[in-house]
């Protein structure tokens, strides 16, 4: 647990949680940690810190959405393409096998 147990000491709550949830808040910090000097410098750097967390959860969640978005783009395409006569079943079948 080493973050957590460093920023989270004297907690017992942490014990608590579930070890897949306690990886994915170890990686948070680690990305988080990255702006140390950052939130450091802040009037409240524990309030900065929860901002900083925050607006990384954001940015992986708009990297998400970005593919996801990328991902049905292409399936509309395919689609579209079967529909169209452009591709043959038979075709995206074995394409998809190779992929």
């Amino acid at each position: 647990m080493g973050i957590v147990n460093r920023v989270f000491s004297n907690r017992d709550w942490r014990d608590d949680l579930d070890p897949d949830l306690v990886r994915k808040l170890e990686k948070l910090l680690k990305r988080t940690k990255t702006y140390e000097d950052a939130y450091k410098s802040a009037d409240n750097p524990a309030m900065a810190q929860l901002w900083v967390a925050m607006s990384e959860m954001f940015y992986q969640m708009e990297r998400m959405n970005a593919r996801l978005r990328n991902i049905e783009q292409a399936q509309k395409q395919i689609l579209e393409g079967v529909e169209s006569g452009e591709i043959k079943d038979e075709e995206l079948r074995k394409s998809l096998e190779n992929y």
